[in-house]
């Protein structure tokens, strides 16, 4: 609990960090790629350490901003949660075929990325619900569920 208390104290320095150091990065390669080796001189090297640092800081930053701000109970987050492995399980092979099904589509790609990200989330969140939340595949990937009226009982139970 007291490194978890630390790092959400340190949330403002840590994003401060991340941004300046992803910042120093950018001013060093640029935003256009360069598909060639890096060069083997002193800007690659801090170019390494500062993209590392960034990494950490980012991790760190984003953690304790989710630990301040999205540490209470939300019916919407627990959801996701619960459907977060299924959700692993199929969206790669959903993901491609969808990806072949688009293929053909002249369409650009900031059109055709949200298109693709909204259906296959539908169908994804659609398929655990209808599919696998209430059923014997549910069960095995989040544990038997306990009704609500049960859950209603217990909490009563335990408050008084």
């Amino acid at each position: 609990p007291a490194l978890l208390a630390k790092i959400t104290s340190m949330r403002w320095l840590n994003l401060s960090l991340a941004i300046a150091c992803t910042g120093a990065c950018l001013s060093i390669v640029g935003l256009r790629p360069a598909f060639s080796p890096a060069a083997g001189n002193s800007s690659t090297l801090v170019y390494a350490a500062l993209y590392a640092v960034a990494s950490w800081a980012w991790t760190l930053a984003l953690f304790g901003l989710a630990l301040r701000y999205l540490s209470g109970y939300s019916p919407v987050r627990r959801y996701l949660s619960d459907a977060s492995y299924w959700i692993y399980l199929v969206h790669l092979p959903l993901v491609m075929a969808l990806q072949l099904g688009t293929s053909r589509l002249a369409l650009p790609w900031w059109l055709e990325y949200p298109m693709l990200l909204a259906i296959a989330l539908a169908l994804m969140l659609g398929s655990y619900e209808w599919l696998v939340r209430h059923g014997r595949i549910g069960a095995w990937l989040n544990g038997k569920r306990v009704p609500r009226l049960a859950r209603a009982t217990q909490a009563a139970h335990v408050a008084a």
